[in-house]
């Protein structure tokens, strides 16, 4: 079996955090909601849009999800961008792995995204929150996605850059490798115990070392 290596999008392949932010902004503005505040949606990234409303006690859920991806479909391709190295971290994980993407974002999204960024032909499979009943954190999606490569858990894992990425490696019983955050709190990320790379071609090359051994 080949090394697996399975990706988070936002925050650890790309930053569309000025789409994400501007979208969840318009969605409380057009709903007359007055509670929107940046600080906590950013802390939030990673997971699924209904849980991020939720956390707000937002109860016409649908409603807000309607409002944010009007907002997002008309900002997202000029509003992100590839994280530095990532093409670089994506060349090399392709020479020794199957790669793939496990995203809590909406699959025409991420395919678009993907497809305007050049580099959705690096990956063998998308797993979006479409494609699941459960996001991550659970285990579905990252299972959905090893069971599409027909790849097993022995030399998989997963890339992300918060603790919803974590739990679900954990859950799926996979080993994971995180880099800098850029929503979380370094701090718990590092309570975690995996290793924190400086960027993604470092956690490439973490992964292509521990394959080494």
């Amino acid at each position: 079996m080949k090394v697996t290596i399975l990706f988070d999008l936002d925050g650890t392949v790309i930053d569309s955090t000025d789409a994400i932010l501007e979208s969840f902004e318009f969605a409380f503005l057009e709903n007359k909601n007055t509670r929107y505040d940046e600080k906590t949606i950013k802390s939030l990234i990673g997971i699924s849009l209904d849980e991020i409303f939720k956390s707000f006690n937002i109860t016409d859920i649908e409603k807000y999800i309607k409002s944010y991806r009007k907002k997002y479909e008309q900002i997202y391709l000029n509003k992100s961008f590839l994280l530095p190295f990532a093409n670089e971290a994506l060349k090399e994980a392709k020479s020794f792995a199957k790669l793939g993407i496990v995203t809590n974002k909406g699959g025409v999204f991420t395919a678009n995204l993907l497809k305007h960024l050049g580099v959705i032909d690096f990956f063998e499979v998308l797993v979006t929150k479409d494609d699941v009943i459960k996001a991550k954190p659970d285990a579905q999606p990252i299972n959905k996605a090893l069971e599409k490569l027909n790849q097993n858990k022995e030399r998989a894992y997963l890339i992300g850059d918060t603790s919803v990425d974590v739990k679900a490696a954990k859950n799926a019983d996979i080993q994971c490798v995180v880099v800098e955050p850029m929503y979380e709190d370094r701090l718990k990320l590092e309570q975690t115990g995996v290793f924190i790379a400086k960027n993604l071609y470092e956690a490439v090359l973490y992964i292509k070392k521990l394959e080494e051994k």
